[in-house]
């Protein structure tokens, strides 16, 4: 899956979904993530991710206070993150 648009590369020149495939070369740097499941973690984590911006920019998640909505994204990161490394086959040895 490739994703570009110069336009969304802002200071760090890599575009999010460039960066979330850099976070993902990590955890498999770490042996956090097997590498034949970075394809399905990456559309896993950007899937969650968008789906979580919609309800919280256009949806019911609107009307909550910034800081209620910004932990809730924080948990939305943390469980996308603990399901690609802990999920069946994710990590390595699994």
């Amino acid at each position: 899956m490739e994703v570009e648009d110069p336009a969304s590369t802002g200071e760090t020149g890599r575009s999010p979904y460039h960066q979330l495939q850099d976070a993902l070369a990590r955890l498999v740097a770490e042996g956090r993530l097997d590498p034949a499941a970075v394809a399905g973690a990456a559309l896993t984590c950007w899937s969650g991710v968008h789906g979580y911006a919609t309800l919280a920019a256009l949806g019911p998640l609107r009307s909550l206070p910034r800081a209620e909505r910004d932990a809730a994204g924080a948990g939305v990161v943390g469980g996308l993150v603990a399901a690609v490394t802990d999920g069946p086959g994710a990590g390595r040895g699994a």
